[in-house]
């Protein structure tokens, strides 16, 4: 990311959508359309006029955030453990509390209900604007908001299936047994990857792999906790939070696409050449080199070198195409 913001640089997909965004513009099936502007007719041109405040935002947030903690901490016996002796400012209290909440999911729910509310208050009273334009612009995020539910519910529906079809298992069962020691390593990173990718979960495939993978990379480091181990379990956490940030059925891909009011599928495709290409980097010039007994130091410097000789190179491309 570092070196990505100091060159400027974009490829692939996300090239030509933050070219399109420059003119004005997004693609639909190939075909740019020009974004709709908000009519003066519309009950949301008046909406779209208002000038920013961020108390309008910061209110509701803060709500939903204080109204959450706050639930967290009656349900999980806050008051009675500060009877005995607990402390607000000890990290110890608050992972004691919040690890004995059961009704987490309903505490969400009434807290999400707690911020729309205030968000519809700040809209009248800091923004000055009328219950129906407030009405028009709840339904337009209602509207907004449902297909991204529906596919959320759909992934949930397909990660359940994934579950009963024993996925993750039969991935692992492939490879597993019938690869060389020090090949090992890069191929837990790429089952990880796959498994979380298939199923749209980093902590299934976590779950998964860590009592699958990792007794076979001790056996196969004679029964000692050694290099193959040690990066074997690296593999399995950078593969589960690769895949699970690249797929399409991940909740974390289809809420980052809803909070950004971004198409789901124009979302993973723009995403996925970065984090196909980092991934690269880390099979390439960490897995495979700190597997065969390379120092970790080594395979920092080689993928950072990689990874700028890569921008060196596609600004001179487009220097090259301004000339």
């Amino acid at each position: 990311v570092f070196v990505h913001i100091i060159f400027g640089r974009d490829f692939g997909p996300m090239k030509t959508a933050e070219d399109l965004a420059k003119t004005n513009a997004s693609v639909e099936n190939g075909q740019a359309e020009a974004y709709q502007d908000v009519s003066d007719s519309s009950p949301l041109s008046v909406a779209h006029q208002q000038s920013p405040r961020a108390i309008k935002a910061l209110i509701p947030l803060g709500g939903l955030l204080l109204f959450h903690i706050t639930g967290l901490w009656v349900d999980g016996g806050g008051p009675a453990m500060l009877g005995q002796g607990g402390s607000l400012l000890s990290w110890v209290y608050w992972r004691d509390v919040i690890s004995a909440a059961e009704n987490t999911h309903l505490i969400l729910d009434y807290a999400a209900f707690f911020g729309l509310a205030l968000a519809l208050l700040c809209s009248q009273f800091f923004g000055s604007l009328r219950m129906p334009v407030i009405s028009t612009c709840f339904k337009q995020g209602v509207k907004r908001a449902m297909i991204p539910f529906i596919i959320l519910i759909l992934a949930w529906s397909l990660k359940n299936c994934c579950d009963s079809l024993k996925t993750g298992e039969f991935l692992t069962a492939i490879l597993v047994g019938r690869v060389p020691p020090h090949w090992f390593p890069p191929a837990v990173f790429l089952i990880a990857s796959v498994t979380s990718f298939a199923t749209g979960t980093s902590y299934g495939t976590m779950a998964i792999l860590i009592p699958t993978a990792i007794p076979v990379a001790f056996a196969l480091d004679g029964n000692t906790y050694g290099l193959i181990t040690m990066i074997s379990i690296g593999a399995v956490l950078d593969g589960a939070i690769f895949g699970d940030h690249c797929s399409p059925i991940s909740d974390t891909t289809i809420m980052s696409s809803i909070s950004s009011s971004c198409d789901l599928m124009k979302h993973v495709r723009t995403q996925l050449p970065y984090s196909l290409f980092v991934a690269g980097l880390a099979l390439l010039f960490a897995y495979l080199p700190s597997a065969f007994g390379l120092a970790p130091g080594w395979s920092f410097v080689l993928a950072i070198l990689v990874m700028v000789c890569f921008f060196v190179f596609l600004s001179r491309i487009n220097r090259k195409r301004l000339i």
